[in-house]
């Protein structure tokens, strides 16, 4: 068998899915250095073309990392240490948002529903009304480790109704695969990796603001996952640190 051979499994698992042939042989070409006019050109290209998925006036940002890594530039960027926020934990990745909070010292609020359910609107509203200091609601658009789709209209909608807090979804297994449009449905951050319906191999994930968000940044001190840093030079195609070149 020829050594340079693609051999072509399949993932039958929520996990990363298959990489169509034509976007495996794009990452073979030779490698772009990323501080060149060459490749600031691509780079503005691709966070263009990203915004008619999120569906935001402003192009997305694109971060080198999982989606986690995502999920914990939401975090850092848009909370405090002791605000309180609501987290929707129906699986795995509810509970990373959960976790994700305690690590930076948010008072969380855990809406705690069986797994391969999915949230009930009226205990959000009760929820956000019995607390109405909540900061932020933290939520899948998908949970990927039991395959629900949550009802984001809905819950958006009751959410706007109910409280002035951040909606921040996790659309990591959705974006694509599911309408997300972020500003109809009126969601502050929406993000998603590279590795789910985008089809290219993990190590990309892209994150949108909605213009409030931008204005209500966290002073936190925070490093790589600095959003406003990385705002600042993607428009102008620099990322602040060294991009995956190849699967831009």
């Amino acid at each position: 068998m020829d050594q340079y051979a693609f051999v072509k499994d399949r993932l039958y698992c929520p996990g990363p899915t298959p990489v169509p042939q034509a976007s495996a042989v794009a990452s073979l070409q030779t490698n772009v250095y990323h501080r060149t006019d060459a490749f600031r050109e691509k780079f503005l290209y691709c966070r263009k073309l990203l915004g008619e998925f999120f569906g935001s006036k402003e192009a997305p940002l694109i971060l080198t990392s999982s989606g986690t890594g995502a999920m914990e530039a939401a975090m850092v960027n848009l909370t405090n240490p002791k605000d309180r926020v609501l987290v929707l934990n129906g699986g795995k990745f509810g509970e990373r948002w959960a976790k994700l909070a305690s690590a930076y010292q948010c008072e969380t609020i855990a809406y705690e529903f069986p797994w391969g359910e999915a949230p009930k609107i009226e205990r959000i509203k009760e929820l956000l009304t019995s607390n109405p200091d909540i900061k932020a609601v933290f939520l899948q658009a998908n949970e990927t480790s039991t395959g629900v789709a949550y009802a984001i209209q809905e819950i958006s909608a009751a959410i706007r109704a109910s409280s002035k807090a951040f909606i921040i979804v996790d659309a990591i297994s959705a974006l694509i695969a599911h309408h997300l449009p972020m500003e109809e449905l009126q969601i502050d951050c929406l993000l998603t990796g590279s590795q789910k319906g985008f089809g290219i191999p993990p190590g990309l994930a892209f994150i949108a603001l909605s213009d409030r968000a931008w204005q209500n940044l966290s002073p936190r001190p925070k490093f790589y996952f600095d959003l406003k840093k990385e705002r600042d030079g993607q428009a102008k195609g620099e990322t602040a640190w060294t991009p995956a070149t190849t699967l831009i």
